[in-house]
Parts: structure tokens; C-alpha cells; sequence
């Protein structure tokens, strides 16, 4: 883990040069831990970020997720879930809220909550969209054998307050 700050333009020119600070947090592989764990996690790290970032350059209104895979996942539904008590205990009042979240290759997206989880600690981020939600970039290729792309397109009509079937 760790945070780096630095002026950014990639030569893309004045319109993208601004301050970026970017903070890795790496999240320990601990399978005997138990749900919710994993996003208690996720969430205490963008709390950290939006305590200390400030100190280090770093606008704590404006925190973008990043993760893929099982990274993917989390970070979706840390962005789908901000001030959830269940996925935030003993920091219920804290603000876990970030603008954005970009999803990379994700292959645990369900259409629903799995039975042995109620609503309100249901792992699956498809059970949490909802058209006020920050925006998602998701990257889903067309040849993922595991998921079908069309649980992206499924999520993205979700998001806009659709049906998904339109």
C-alpha cells in the first residue's frame, strides 16, 4: 500500500492536468473470514483515504475505486453501498460515499441475492443499483467465458433506472 501524488497530463493537455493522488490498498486474502468482511475492509480503507488524503495533496470529496476481479467486485459494491451499517460496523456514521468506481473483469456479478443472505448484507452488487448510484465504468469482454456480458448490460439499465430487459 501507499499513496503517491503527482501533476498528471499524459500529454492530453491542460484540460487533464490536475493534482491526482492515488492510494493502493492492499486487501490480505483471509478465505476463512466470513461476509461481510471483505467489504468491512474495502470500506475502512475509503474511510482512511477520506480522513488523510487532505494531507497529502488529495481532495477527500472526490475518491475514485479501482479494482479488478474479486477487486472488482468490492470496489463496485463499496461504491453501491455508501453508509450501509451492516458493511460498515462501528463506523456506521462514517462516510464511505466515493464519485466513481471503475470495474475490471469482475466474474462474481449475480443477478440476484443469493438465498443465504438477506437484503441488507446481500454480497451481489446487481442487488444494490440504483440510478442515483456514482457512475460505474465496468470493462466486460465479449469472450468472458465465466460471466456473460450482458450481466454488464443488465447493470448499466439497472443504473439508469430501466428495465433490463429493455
Amino acid at each position: 500500500g501507499g499513496i503517491r501524488c503527482a501533476q498528471e497530463s499524459r500529454g492530453l493537455g491542460d484540460v487533464y492536468k490536475r493534482q491526482v493522488c492515488v492510494c493502493c490498498v492492499e486487501l490480505p486474502a483471509r478465505p476463512r473470514d466470513t461476509w461481510p468482511a471483505q467489504i468491512v475492509d474495502v470500506k475502512r480503507a475509503i474511510a482512511w483515504v477520506k480522513k488523510h488524503i487532505g494531507k497529502h495533496g488529495g481532495d477527500p470529496d472526490f475518491v475514485v475505486v479501482t479494482g479488478g476481479s474479486a477487486g472488482g467486485h468490492l470496489v463496485a459494491l463499496a461504491a453501491l453501498t455508501p453508509g450501509i451499517a451492516g458493511f460498515q460496523p462501528g463506523f456506521e456514521d462514517t462516510d464511505t460515499r466515493v464519485q466513481a468506481a471503475n470495474v475490471r473483469v469482475d466474474p462474481t456479478w449475480r443477478s440476484c441475492c443469493p438465498a443465504r443472505y438477506s437484503s441488507r448484507n446481500c454480497p451481489s452488487p446487481m442487488s444494490w443499483v440504483a440510478p442515483e448510484a456514482p457512475p460505474l465504468f465496468i470493462a466486460h469482454g465479449t469472450n468472458d467465458t465465466l460471466v456473460p456480458v450482458e450481466h454488464a448490460a443488465r447493470i448499466r439499465c439497472l443504473h439508469l433506472g430501466a428495465h433490463p430487459s429493455h
